[in-house]
């Protein structure tokens, strides 16, 4: 579950047989635990009647050895990477990603010339 908090971008991941959430953040913050149980409560809220688990009883721990942001401005693309990662096939392996900071600009470019190639806009528009 993508969360932005106090202007900064993170990922939960919750792992149901674990009953554990695990939170991917690119720029860590001891304060940001208290933020991702702020997000938690509101996704229980959403999901209560949909769901007979109790999200805010499972325990929160912080993802190890992640790639992080050397900047102020690129947590949106660290988490639509960890998603992209994560749901990627396979062994999940961060020991690869750690050029990340590197990579930057080739992300954000490759995010624009996705939308850029998917988006159409109505001839009203």
């Amino acid at each position: 579950m993508p969360a932005c908090r106090n202007e900064h971008w993170f990922l939960l991941v919750g792992v149901a047989s674990k009953k554990t959430w695990i939170l991917h953040d690119s720029l860590p913050n001891p304060k940001r635990k208290d933020m991702a149980r702020d997000s938690i409560t509101v996704f229980q809220k959403a999901t209560e009647k949909r769901t007979n688990y109790n999200f805010k009883e499972w325990s929160l721990i912080l993802a190890k050895n992640i790639p992080g942001q050397i900047n102020s401005y690129d947590c949106g693309v660290y988490v639509m990477k960890y998603m992209e990662h994560i749901l990627k096939p396979g062994v999940l392996v961060w020991n690869s990603c750690h050029d990340w900071a590197e990579k930057m600009p080739l992300f954000r470019a490759e995010i624009a010339y996705e939308i850029f190639r998917t988006f159409h806009v109505d001839d009203d528009v």
